[in-house]
């Protein structure tokens, strides 16, 4: 029996019911990607992909600083747990992942850097987007960004349990 001709295929009557391709897919969300993530009926937005890095961004790499070595010294990942997802629900831009804006902050503090100055500082300093985890084609965070989020671990009370998870990570380190 011949191939039944797709103007001749029946419409699906909702996307559930639609078979995509992959590229059909990640246009539709349908596949997991930066865009968004389909649960439970509706839409939830998920963290930026950041620090793909490209040719250019190996060719700009310089020899390992001191902020280099602070990043391989903390043990980051009970921090990311405590910390968790930033992004809530619902359609708008993809949030940067809480760990980026962190150690953003960090680097602010150790530098007496006001936010507008930090945000300036994240776009020109090599050392500074790559301690933070972006590539040189990636977007920083402007200073509302980095206060709204400061703010949001002072209400949430995550400050002090930052520092003691930073703390007891190099305690074992010792």
């Amino acid at each position: 029996m011949p191939a039944v001709p797709s103007w001749n295929t029946p419409h699906p009557t909702s996307l559930r019911e639609a078979t995509f391709s992959h590229k059909e897919g990640f246009a539709q969300n349908r596949i997991g990607d930066s865009v968004g993530k389909e649960e439970r009926e509706m839409i939830r937005m998920v963290d930026r992909v950041l620090g793909q890095l490209s040719l250019a961004d190996g060719l700009a790499w310089s020899d390992t600083t001191q902020l280099d070595q602070i990043a391989t010294v903390i043990d980051w990942m009970p921090i990311r747990a405590l910390l968790g997802q930033r992004s809530g629900p619902g359609k708008g831009n993809t949030s940067y992942p809480a760990e980026t804006l962190l150690r953003c902050l960090f680097l602010g503090v150790w530098n007496n850097l006001s936010d507008p100055a930090l945000e300036m500082q994240l776009r020109d300093r090599l050392s500074f987007r790559r301690f933070a985890g972006f590539s040189l084609s990636d977007r920083t965070p402007d200073h509302s960004t980095l206060w709204r989020f400061r703010e949001k671990l002072k209400r949430d009370g995550l400050i002090d349990r930052v520092f003691e998870e930073i703390t007891r990570s190099l305690s074992r380190r010792a």
